[in-house]
């Protein structure tokens, strides 16, 4: 059969008895008369939240265009959300389109987004959401190609558009918003929300709008009221952080006979790398003053980078710290070394001791010179 492994294959079963009078009759073929996948198709059609075979309807995938996966996000949002779906599966949809609104699509947003939900409940496959795509480009020029974009800013944008195909509200008057003028809360969020239900009223309002109260103050006008109560259908809320993160570094020491120390620290979230010198310096396996420690990105066991004691935490997460310690600026030199560190002249294999713009010094010597242009290379 010349069969290989991940080949997809189709087996059809015969229905059909010993008396011959099914015979020839295969289950699942078109114009088959099959009770068993007609009953199954009419349960699939019928309605809402539906169980067929232990599968719900709606409950499918959807097929990514490209890197769509944040537009799927946000249909599935709303695919599960029970009274918008009814709403369309029922065809109320239908008679509520408004295309003679300047600021809709004519109607073309509510069209493919119905077709989009009712393949979706009809269907106990992953479905492709071309209708969707396409007519979302067209409104919003953001999304034409394949790339991945904001999953909220779709949503936005598809909510905007079915509530101007949707809306109820045929030629929009100008309203004129009172001022509060120190009445209460309740009666001039009333007025606000009647101001704003005359331009802009749709199944989309009714499930998914609310109001949020603004206010104004002037520190020279502490008595002015400048109350007001705007509509909304999103909030933005912050992911909380946590209060602490763990570092795990190494340190190495300067002397060589002194194994390295891993040293696993809780730090505020918000804290620099100084914060990680000062933890280092008050242990008292290391006890190294924080001037004498170096940290350093250490990547396949080379020296990336050297990390500034001003950078956050929160940026180093993935970041392998290994925390050196360096020599003391003339610890341990007799009075010839002392009085030779007043002579900056460059010699080959001199010692010097250098300070970075961070603070920190490092000890190198000089392998290269260059006479005429006083210029000399240093290792360190």
């Amino acid at each position: 059969a010349q069969l290989v492994d991940g080949q997809k294959i189709l087996i059809e079963r015969r229905i059909g008895g010993e008396d011959g009078k099914k015979a020839g009759k295969w289950e699942g073929i078109p114009g088959q008369d099959n009770s068993k996948t007609k009953k199954k198709k009419d349960q699939i059609n019928s309605g809402f939240d539906r169980q067929v075979g232990g599968y719900k309807t709606g409950c499918v995938g959807l097929f990514n265009l490209g890197n769509t996966c944040f537009m799927n996000a946000a249909l599935q949002c709303l695919s599960n959300t029970v009274p918008l779906t009814q709403y369309f599966l029922q065809e109320l949809y239908a008679r509520e389109i408004n295309r003679e609104n300047k600021l809709g699509m004519g109607g073309r947003v509510a069209s493919y987004y119905g077709r989009h939900i009712k393949e979706m409940w009809r269907a106990s496959f992953p479905v492709f959401p071309r209708g969707v795509k396409l007519v979302m480009a067209r409104k919003n020029p953001q999304f034409e190609g394949y790339q991945q974009q904001d999953s909220q800013e779709l949503l936005m944008s598809l909510l905007d558009g079915l509530h101007e195909d949707l809306c109820r509200v045929k030629e929009k008057p100008y309203v004129q918003i009172p001022d509060s003028n120190g009445r209460s809360d309740q009666e001039v969020a009333r007025e606000h929300i009647e101001c704003y239900l005359k331009r802009d009223r749709s199944v989309i309002v009714d499930l998914f709008s609310g109001v949020i109260k603004s206010q104004i103050r002037w520190p020279d006008a502490p008595a002015a009221d400048n109350r007001k109560f705007e509509a909304f259908n999103m909030l933005s809320l912050p992911v909380p952080e946590e209060s602490d993160i763990r570092v795990s570094l190494k340190v190495m020491f300067q002397n060589p006979d002194r194994a390295p120390l891993k040293v696993s620290l809780n730090l505020k979230h918000n804290a620099t790398l100084m914060a990680v010198k000062e933890a280092i310096a008050e242990m008292k396996e290391v006890a190294i003053p924080p001037k004498r420690l170096a940290l350093c990105d250490v990547t396949n066991s080379y020296v990336f980078q050297f990390l500034s004691q001003t950078l956050p935490l929160r940026k180093l997460e993935r970041v392998d710290i290994v925390a050196y310690e360096v020599p003391v600026f003339g610890a341990g030199e007799g009075e010839e070394k002392k009085a030779d560190k007043s002579d900056m002249t460059i010699k080959m294999g001199k010692w010097f001791d250098v300070k970075d713009r961070l603070g920190g010094w490092y000890r190198g010597v000089v392998i290269a010179m260059d006479v005429e242009k006083r210029l000399g290379k240093i290792h360190f």
